[in-house]
């Protein structure tokens, strides 16, 4: 049985080594979007870590990273997994971190436009 999220995998390892710009691009192009627009924005990685820690606290953060962290010990099969998609990352990917409002169109099998 395949791990949940194999096709993640494939494709990160296309999008390794892409800058942010061309990674979104892939990704659009991948879902087979066209006429494509949106926005994007920056994220304050300081300003978001506060906002986590005022949301779920400093007990709910060590248990996410608790439980992360025995996932890792005890499946292997994530290990792979963590290594590949983490590998897809772009050098620079905390420069490049923020969040973007997309819409595009798809065609249909028969050539209909959604």
């Amino acid at each position: 049985m395949p791990l949940a999220g194999s096709s993640s995998i494939l494709q990160a390892r296309r999008l390794r080594g892409r800058t942010g710009g061309q990674w979104l691009e892939a990704l659009l192009e991948d879902a087979g979007l066209k006429e494509v627009v949106g926005s994007a924005y920056r994220v304050d990685i300081a300003l978001e870590a506060i906002g986590r820690f005022e949301r779920y606290g400093c007990r709910g953060i060590t248990k996410v990273l608790l439980k992360t962290l025995s996932v890792l010990l005890k499946d292997r099969s994530s290990r792979p997994f963590l290594k590949d998609v983490t590998g897809s990352l772009p050098k620079d990917w905390l420069g490049d971190m923020g969040y973007g409002v997309y819409a595009g169109r798809k065609e249909l099998l028969y050539g209909a436009r959604l």
